[in-house]
């Protein structure tokens, strides 16, 4: 299942059931990974791809890029690539929490409870969102420089809430910009999760092309 919305940016969307173990994959892998944004670990490597793709003609089908995740020892791991051919981003926000470019906070705080999280308009970002069955979503947004916002919401729920940051304290989060490319790299500890069982994760990820003369340069092609 993907989407796409397109406004001044492009937003591409990948939602998939997420792998709990995979073979060739192990805890003692898993133990080795230094969270930094690299992701170029055996570790990695032996997890399969999954594309995003948008679902609307006139962009470029390749520019989504890969997300690998799985669950090792104790510990969900979320990896991202995404390709970016001129080897620029838009790019602003850094640190935990970060009020990103055009999102809700930069443009009114009268409602606290109402804000998102950057557009289109905004900067680059990777966005996962975690389901767990047996308790709340959770989401972990995260920009190319490493900046990084984590929200939490009851199932069911529109509305993102700011977490207790003793719920998240042990969530790692890196970002990497390369040559032709930007990666994220993400571990959560699944206590923090709720400590869900197997099967009870589900997991959707997006991938936000900020407006600028790269996306519309791209988009024409």
């Amino acid at each position: 299942m993907t989407k796409l919305r397109r406004n001044a940016g492009s937003l591409l969307v990948g939602v998939f059931l997420l792998a709990v173990g995979t073979p060739g994959v192990s805890a003692q892998q898993a133990t080795r990974i230094t969270i930094d944004g690299n992701l170029d670990e055996t570790f990695w490597h032996n997890l399969p791809g999954l594309k995003l793709v948008p679902a609307e003609s006139g962009e470029p089908s390749g520019l989504g890029g890969d997300v690998r995740a799985v669950v090792a020892g104790k510990y969900l791991y979320l990896g991202a690539s995404v390709p970016e051919p001129s080897g620029r981003v838009v790019a602003r926000s850094i640190g935990v929490d970060p009020v990103w470019e055009g999102g809700g906070e930069a443009r009114s705080m009268r409602d606290a409870r109402r804000i998102t999280y950057g557009g289109p308009e905004g900067e680059d970002y990777v966005r996962f969102i975690i389901r767990n069955y047996q308790e709340n979503d959770w989401m972990v947004q995260v920009g190319p420089l490493g900046a990084y916002t984590v929200r939490w919401r009851w199932m069911g729920e529109r509305e993102w809430y700011t977490s207790d940051p003793r719920k998240c304290d042990r969530f790692l989060v890196a970002a990497r910009v390369g040559k032709t490319e930007w990666h994220a790299e993400v571990a959560i500890p699944l206590d923090q999760l709720g400590s869900p069982q197997p099967g009870a994760l589900r997991l959707a990820v997006e991938r936000n092309r900020a407006a600028d003369g790269r996306s519309r340069l791209l988009a024409r092609g």
